[in-house]
């Protein structure tokens, strides 16, 4: 298992005072590789959510660059994951900025 930092991959059979990590470094773990092909991760909820917020971590600090309809889908699902359905009673225009 590898884990990322911004510049640099840690290596899982190695401690992290061996690869000169401190305390005071902050560790991300994330997923390395998609693959399109890997539905086994579609059932499991937990999985599911630490991919999409990985994705969604990736495209606003511009890691994974994208076309802006791609990103309007990912800011609509999650503004659905958020706020879920519209209701006119309840969202105004201009109530999300």
């Amino acid at each position: 298992m590898l884990i990322f930092l911004p510049d640099q991959f840690l290596y899982g059979h190695l401690t992290l005072h061996d690869q000169d990590v401190t305390d005071t470094e902050r560790l991300i773990f994330e997923k390395k590789l998609f693959d399109a092909g890997d539905a086994s991760e579609l059932d499991d909820p937990a999985a599911l959510h630490m991919t999409f917020i990985q994705a969604k971590n990736n495209i606003l600090s511009g890691r994974y660059p994208c076309q802006r309809n791609e990103a309007i889908s990912c800011a609509s699902m999650l503004c659905q994951i958020n706020y879920g359905d519209y209701d006119t009673s309840k969202y105004k225009p201009g109530s999300l900025e």
